[in-house]
């Protein structure tokens, strides 16, 4: 992206170029938006929009690298602890549903409308990369032997069930992070008895 920044007349056309972009993307996916109505909304020529942007998936990519930049402080060892070690963890997993909730349009454009950029199949490799691993390497620790990755893949999609919620729901941050102060109250009791469980049994 361009690192242009022009204001006409107390018009600020990068940020409506990607506030508009943003709804259209939210709308219609990275494939189905179009440039030009894009445009046309703003009240600018295409001409004028590659002084902004080289091209579309340009526009595309500085709505969500902002995000991406943070979430890879969610990396695998944030999220590792956030969901798996509720005696450190809990300020961590707060964090995190606080950054989804805060983020939301964001991880949407990721997860649902980035078909045609560089960043599709972002919530595939999330799943498979960061949940999937932390929660094989966590409960792997804890119990000190392997344990079934189809057990994992059942936590990973429950977790990830919770983070869907935040994202597509209707919660404040604050809200978000009071429901799972909640959840963790729960989880306290459920994961310790899961981790002993698989301690006597064996793991596999």
């Amino acid at each position: 992206m361009r690192t242009v920044a022009v204001n006409t007349k107390g018009f600020d056309i990068q940020a409506a170029l990607l506030e508009t972009g943003r709804r259209e993307f939210l709308a219609h996916g990275f494939e189905g938006a179009s440039l030009r109505v894009i445009c046309r909304k703003v009240g600018v020529t295409t001409g004028a929009f590659y002084s902004y942007f080289e091209r579309k998936e340009n526009l595309f990519a500085a709505l969500v690298e902002p995000t991406l930049e943070r979430f890879r402080m969610f990396s695998s060892d944030l999220l590792q602890h956030a969901a798996l070690d509720m005696e450190s963890g809990g300020e961590k997993e707060l964090e995190v549903v606080a950054f989804l909730c805060e983020q939301r349009d964001a991880f949407k454009l990721l997860f649902d409308c980035s078909a045609g950029t560089r960043f599709a199949g972002f919530k595939r490799r999330w799943v498979e990369q960061v949940l999937m691993d932390s929660y094989q390497n966590s409960l792997e620790q804890r119990v000190q032997g392997t344990v079934d990755p189809a057990l994992v893949r059942l936590l990973v999609k429950m977790k990830l069930a919770q983070y869907n919620e935040f994202i597509y729901g209707d919660y404040s941050a604050d809200q978000a992070r009071d429901l799972t102060s909640k959840l963790m109250l729960y989880s306290d009791s459920g994961f310790p008895a899961l981790v002993g469980a698989l301690k006597d049994n064996g793991t596999e």
